[in-house]
């Protein structure tokens, strides 16, 4: 194995062990968070060793997340599913091809998924670019700076989704983009679902355009 996708496969798996700690462990997590509170200056955010970060709201967006922690139970940790990796795979190809991230509205995620087999349930996918390392990125999907709805944020704790696939990669424009695809139940092609009665299915559409994305603020460089 080279040592390229050796560190490829650890930061994937990094990518995945910090969303289960934040899942398993939210007053934990939080307690990260805190930490991250004390890279800033105004609404910069200067991460050990890494560029300065301009972001929109601040540290109040830590804050924030701080407190929604503290009110959240755990919840169990997401499984790997190598379908949902492929898909994410073939996600990251097509959005390494754009050079704006208004391009992410072509982006076709439904049909993605059909090259592989079919979602059934709740399904999102989160995208991250700019992070080069894992707790940065996950920190920024979760606390959603600049984006009150937080989309992102309930995604990361949506106590529906079950699987979990991610792909990153090297982003000519954006250094790093990081694909992260969450889903209820996936199959096969021709595979028959059988019974999916639990306490939280629902039976949503099984088309899945909507994409959320956070936009890492690398994009915004200030001057060191």
């Amino acid at each position: 194995m080279s040592k390229v996708l050796k560190l490829k496969e650890d930061f994937i798996k990094s990518i995945i062990d910090e969303i289960n700690f934040l899942r398993q462990y939210p007053q934990k997590y939080a307690e990260k968070l805190q930490m991250f509170t004390k890279y800033f200056k105004g609404k910069v955010l200067k991460y050990p060793e890494l560029i300065k970060i301009m972001t929109t709201e601040g540290v109040a967006a830590y804050e924030e997340a701080i407190t929604f922690l503290k009110n959240v139970e755990p919840l169990e940790a997401l499984q790997q599913n190598p379908n949902l990796h492929h898909i994410a795979e073939d996600s990251l190809k097509e959005i390494q091809r754009f050079q704006d991230i208004n391009q992410m509205n072509d982006l076709d995620i439904d049909s993605l998924i059909e090259n592989h087999g079919q979602v059934i349930g709740a399904f999102a996918q989160a995208v991250d670019f700019g992070s080069m390392v894992a707790e940065l990125a996950i920190a920024n999907l979760f606390v959603d700076d600049g984006d009150h709805s937080r989309g992102n944020r309930y995604n990361l704790l949506n106590p529906k989704f079950k699987l979990i696939g991610v792909a990153s990669g090297i982003h000519k424009a954006y250094q790093n983009s990081t694909v992260i695809i969450f889903a209820r139940y996936f199959f096969n092609k021709g595979e028959k679902p059988g019974d999916l009665s639990d306490d939280n299915y629902t039976t949503e559409s099984p088309k899945r355009s909507k994409i959320l994305l956070t936009l890492n603020k690398n994009l915004y460089k200030t001057k060191k």
